[in-house]
């Protein structure tokens, strides 16, 4: 008896939640199977490692002086063999029936060249060496939060590897920093310091010694 009492309630609310299922609109249904996880990023970061740099503050403390690993691309040509094939039409006299005949028949010849090929080849790094004004640059964490020139001068006050970008003072007077977002702070230092410095405030470091 008792069991029949617990079958008898296990599919009425099978048939309760079958009917509630099928009384979901098919939107419905669509828009939560592509709701995305509260952890999936809006956005993917784009990190040029070839930015990455080492800082720290002159003794007066207005100077930023980096090192960086300049990379560098040229052309170089090269000449290589490139093979083509060409068929032409050639005869011939055989003995047909203790007869000559001219028979024709096609022969392939490969015919070689070399062709001058150019490509971009990257070079290995170089040591770039910049003075950086500490009050004209904008300075992120990659999370997203700015740091004042105080604070900037307090994380570099000894050498530190950073990120170090460059882009022109208009565009650096109105820039939004893009955040990492934490989906990525597993593998990436989100405090980690990204400079951006004005084209026009860049010069050439006397011998800094990071």
């Amino acid at each position: 008896m008792v069991l029949r009492v617990v079958l008898s309630l296990i599919l009425l609310t099978f048939a309760m939640n079958y009917c509630s299922a099928q009384q979901d609109s098919p939107s419905e249904t669509s828009k939560q199977a592509n709701d995305n996880p509260s952890w999936l990023p809006k956005v993917i970061p784009t990190i040029n490692f070839s930015a990455l740099s080492y800082a720290r503050l002159t003794p007066n403390q207005q100077t930023i002086q980096i090192v960086k690993p300049e990379v560098t691309t040229e052309n170089r040509t090269r000449s290589v063999p490139i093979t083509t094939y060409n068929t032409e039409t050639r005869q011939r006299t055989v003995k047909v029936d203790g007869k000559d005949e001219i028979q024709n028949y096609t022969v392939t010849i490969p015919v070689t060249t070399m062709v001058d090929q150019t490509s971009v080849v990257t070079l290995p790094p170089k040591v770039q060496k910049l003075d950086l004004p500490v009050e004209k640059v904008r300075a992120w964490e990659l999370s997203g939060k700015e740091l004042s020139a105080d604070e900037l001068r307090k994380r570099i006050s000894k050498p530190t590897q950073l990120f170090v970008l460059r882009l022109k003072a208009k565009e650096l007077e109105d820039y939004t920093f893009q955040p990492v977002e934490p989906f990525f702070g597993g593998v990436i230092k989100l405090d980690t310091i990204v400079i951006y410095y004005p084209f026009e405030e860049s010069k050439p470091a006397a011998s800094p010694k990071p």
